[in-house]
């Protein structure tokens, strides 16, 4: 018997061209070439120009729209095929400069921009229903998909922190922002890959990253309030929950207050640890229904036996505040 190696790859084909000024008759350089999916606009790769306008991208076969933009000239779009086991020539791609188009029409092509290694999305392209929230702006981005649990997948990798406007909100958990801010008060998403914060620190790149999102907010939403509010009752039975969050430039500050009768009188215990408690043991007899919460800040979450019997009433709240120029 002999074995022979054998290796399997994905088949790509070569896409070439040149981007060319249409007033000068100049080659454009470092023009971003981007290649969307035709069916969900996903993108699939991107290259930029050389000095000399020109590009070359090996991509799989199939058909793409190609999105052309440079900070200089109004974006291009084009459909096109690439055919497998040959090199696919997209010929002279011409962009017209800003000055000789209407800013509107700039502005309706605005939808997605690569900006080095950031994938940027402008908000306002995306059609969404009043009060929609984040979580509902990123389940119409290209590229990103939302699970039910609300964990957020961009390019194939889980999105580990969110950040509004550079800056963590709160908590290392996403669905803080993603369930709560409003999607109207966004301007802008980018996707990248941040690198660890001890390559931050140091400067020397470690090879490690984390896919991250960031929020840039609009104008005039840098300053206010959200959160969300529900409340429910019958006969000798409800249920409050608030969760109230602040922020002015650097200053940050979140609110919940939860009371209650039922039996969801708490909050997530993931959630109730970002807002400044810390995690307590929560056991349960199976046989006798008794459920036991103990540990550090147990108090605050509800701590005690109950057996079942008689109508236990829970109150709890929680406040949390940072500054960024108190190093917290």
């Amino acid at each position: 018997w002999m074995l022979w190696p054998c290796f399997v790859s994905a088949q790509l084909s070569e896409a070439r061209g040149s981007i060319v000024d249409s007033i000068h008759n100049s080659n454009i350089s470092n023009a971003v070439v981007a290649f969307l999916s035709v069916e969900d606009s996903t993108l699939v790769s991107f290259v930029r120009t050389d000095p000399s306008g020109n590009f070359r991208k090996s991509v799989p076969p199939g058909n793409y729209l190609v999105l052309i933009t440079c900070p200089t000239y109004a974006d291009f779009v084009t459909r096109t095929t690439i055919l497998p086991d040959q090199s696919n020539n997209l010929g002279r791609l011409f962009l017209i400069p800003r000055a000789s188009v209407l800013e509107e029409v700039i502005i309706s092509q605005r939808t997605i921009r690569i900006k080095g290694d950031t994938t940027e999305y402008m908000a306002d392209s995306f059609r969404l229903k009043p009060n929609a929230t984040v979580e509902d702006l990123l389940k119409q981005l290209p590229g990103l998909q939302v699970s039910s649990d609300g964990t957020v997948t961009a390019q194939g990798q889980t999105v580990k922190k969110i950040l509004v406007d550079g800056e963590e909100f709160f908590s290392d958990d996403p669905t803080i922002v993603t369930k709560n801010l409003r999607a109207d008060a966004v301007q802008k998403v980018q996707v990248f890959d941040k690198k660890s914060d001890q390559a931050a620190l140091t400067g020397i790149d470690d090879g490690k990253s984390e896919k991250t999102i960031n929020l840039e907010l609009k104008d005039e939403s840098k300053q206010g309030y959200f959160g969300t509010v529900a409340a429910g009752g019958l006969d000798r039975y409800y249920n409050f929950r608030a969760m109230i969050n602040a922020f002015r430039k650097k200053r940050k500050l979140a609110a919940f207050a939860v009371a209650g009768t039922t039996s969801e009188t708490g909050l997530d215990w993931t959630i109730a640890g970002n807002y400044g408690f810390s995690a307590a043991n929560v056991q349960t007899n199976e046989e006798t229904g008794v459920t036991t919460v103990s540990g550090k800040n147990a108090d605050e979450m509800g701590s005690g036996n109950f057996s079942g019997q008689g109508l236990p009433e829970s109150l709890k709240g929680g406040l949390h505040y940072s500054n960024a120029w108190m190093g917290c």
